[in-house]
C-alpha cells in the first residue's frame, strides 16, 4: 500500500515540475517577446503610423518650437521664380476625387502613402495647372507655371517651424496612369511636384523633380 502511495505521490510530483518546466519555458518566450520582438513590430508599426499619421497629430512641438509655428511655417510652399505661395493639405488620397478636390480648393495637395519632409524619403505635391491667367485663382492653380522651372531653381517648403529648401534637378512628361511618384520612395530627400500637361488639358501629367539643399 506504501509502495502505491509512494509511486502516486511521485507522479504527482513529476507532474508539477513538467508543468511547472512549462511554465518557465513559456514565461521566458514572453519575456523574449517582450524585450526583443515587440519593440521591433512597435518601430516598424510607427514608421507605417508615421506616414498615415494626421497632420494635427504631428504638430506636438514643445512651447519653445511652437512659438516659430506660424500660418505659413506650418506646412506651406513657396516657389520664388513664379513668384507662387501656397499651403499645402497634409495626407491627401490622390485617388479619392472629392477628398482632393476638397484640398485643393484651399491650397496644395500632400499626397497619402508619401512621406513628410525630413523623414528621409519623398514628398510629393500636386496641385492644379491651367491655360490663363484668368483661371488662375478660379482653380487655385498653383502650379499654373511649373513647366517654367529649370535645373538650380528654387522651391522652398516650411515645416513645423523649418525651412527646408529644394533645388530642381529635372523634369518629366508622363502618362495619366503613371503614379509612380504617389508611392513613398525612401531614398533620400526628394520632392516631386506634379500637375497636368499641357496646360488647361489633363492629357499627361507633368512631375518636376527635387532634391534637398
Amino acid at each position: 500500500m506504501s509502495v502505491v502511495v509512494y509511486s502516486r505521490k511521485r507522479k504527482q510530483a513529476k507532474k508539477r515540475i513538467t508543468h511547472l518546466g512549462r511554465g518557465m519555458f513559456l514565461g521566458a518566450i514572453l519575456v523574449i517577446c517582450t524585450t526583443l520582438i515587440l519593440p521591433i513590430i512597435y518601430r516598424k508599426t510607427k514608421q507605417i503610423e508615421w506616414q498615415q499619421i494626421t497632420f494635427s497629430d504631428l504638430l506636438r512641438l514643445s512651447a519653445t518650437d511652437s512659438l516659430k509655428v506660424t500660418p505659413l511655417s506650418y506646412f506651406s510652399l513657396e516657389i520664388p521664380k513664379l513668384q507662387a505661395t501656397a499651403k499645402i493639405m497634409a495626407n491627401v488620397n490622390s485617388g479619392n476625387k472629392k477628398e482632393y478636390t476638397e484640398a485643393l480648393k484651399e491650397g496644395v495637395a500632400h499626397a497619402a502613402g508619401t512621406f513628410l519632409p525630413g523623414m528621409g524619403g519623398s514628398v510629393t505635391l500636386f496641385a492644379h495647372s491651367t491655360d490663363s491667367d484668368f483661371n488662375v485663382s478660379l482653380y487655385n492653380a498653383v502650379f499654373y507655371k511649373i513647366d517654367e522651372l529649370k535645373p538650380g531653381d528654387e522651391i522652398v517648403i516650411w515645416f513645423l517651424g523649418k525651412k527646408l529648401i529644394y533645388l530642381v534637378t529635372g523634369s518629366q512628361v508622363v502618362g495619366p496612369k503613371d503614379v509612380s511618384v504617389f508611392r513613398g520612395e525612401k531614398s533620400g530627400e526628394k520632392l516631386y511636384l506634379v500637375t497636368c500637361t499641357p496646360r488647361g488639358t489633363t492629357k499627361n501629367r507633368l512631375i518636376v523633380e527635387a532634391e534637398l539643399k
